[in-house]
């Protein structure tokens, strides 16, 4: 069987295998799930294993912290869906910019390959898992969260909160990003080594695994904290009757704690996670010629 042939089989394979495990464990609707089908087979047909095991680290660790503590999330937030479905949005704000990426790093890595874009991609997807981590792991922490922009106490699920449990974790889903992209490009490039075969990608000569597990839990970090800025700018987040927190006001004696009404949580996660990609490129793309 040609590699070609091979490798676009596989890459359906494991993009039906997103789709299905996601709508067996209702982590996606069936939107978010057709969604995530299309953003795996754009990934997974890069032949930079790198890419591939970053989506479906993002992936699995997202979908089983969504879940996670699931009572307790519903006691405090007004919009909370039983399983944390995602639907096509959710997804796309996710995993657009890292399609367009996964292409583009594919596209020129037979003619110009340059470290700058790979990392780039880990940055994205490390941004995403940090903030997702912090939203689901700081619901531990034991203190009410602070404002990012005032340092004032806020209910849990406030847009803009950060504790310290949230920033911990964020710089955690973001080094586990970096780590396994690491493991993934040292295995693959390693195989070819060994085997002495020319590799179907070529790889920047200067991308590295500390390189990819610095700007993993950078981004995580990065990304966490950007998305609470434009969350506690941008977003309101109002308090029902009931304690519970709502990113729009549902009742006339809902409080408004903080924001505007400027852009949604998909909004700002695309945001975020954009821009902290596209502040990884400028600063690794000097002196970056290989």
């Amino acid at each position: 069987m040609p590699t070609s042939l091979a490798s676009l089989l596989l890459a359906v394979g494991l993009s039906a295998f997103m789709g299905v495990r996601s709508l067996r464990h209702r982590s996606l609707s069936r939107s978010g799930a057709l969604a995530a089908g299309l953003v795996g087979l754009s990934t997974f047909s890069n032949p930079h294993l790198l890419t591939s095991v970053v989506l479906l680290t993002f992936f699995v660790s997202s979908s089983k912290l969504t879940k996670y503590q699931g009572t307790r999330k519903q006691a405090l937030d007004a919009h909370f869906t039983e399983g944390g479905q995602r639907d096509v949005w959710q997804v796309l704000s996710n995993g657009l910019t890292g399609s367009v990426l996964s292409f583009l790093a594919m596209a020129t890595s037979r003619v110009h390959p340059r470290a700058t874009l790979t990392l780039m991609y880990v940055a994205h997807y490390a941004a995403c898992n940090g903030d997702t981590w912090a939203s689901e792991l700081g619901t531990l922490h034991p203190h009410w969260p602070r404002l990012i922009t005032t340092g004032s106490s806020v209910p849990p699920g406030t847009n803009g909160g950060i504790s310290t449990t949230g920033l911990a974790a964020s710089l955690a889903g973001g080094a586990v990003v970096g780590l396994a992209a690491a493991l993934a490009h040292l295995l693959q490039s390693g195989y070819y080594a060994l085997l002495s075969t020319t590799a179907p990608v070529q790889f920047p000569a200067d991308l590295t695994a500390l390189s990819l597990v610095g700007v993993g839990a950078a981004a995580g970090l990065g990304g966490s904290l950007l998305d609470s800025i434009l969350g506690a700018l941008l977003q309101c987040s109002y308090v029902t009757a009931d304690g519970k927190v709502s990113n729009r006001r549902q009742r006339a004696e809902d409080k408004l704690v903080t924001g505007r009404d400027v852009l949604t949580n998909n909004q700002v996660n695309f945001l975020s996670s954009l821009s902290i990609a596209l502040i990884t490129g400028v600063l690794t793309f000097e002196g970056r010629t290989d």
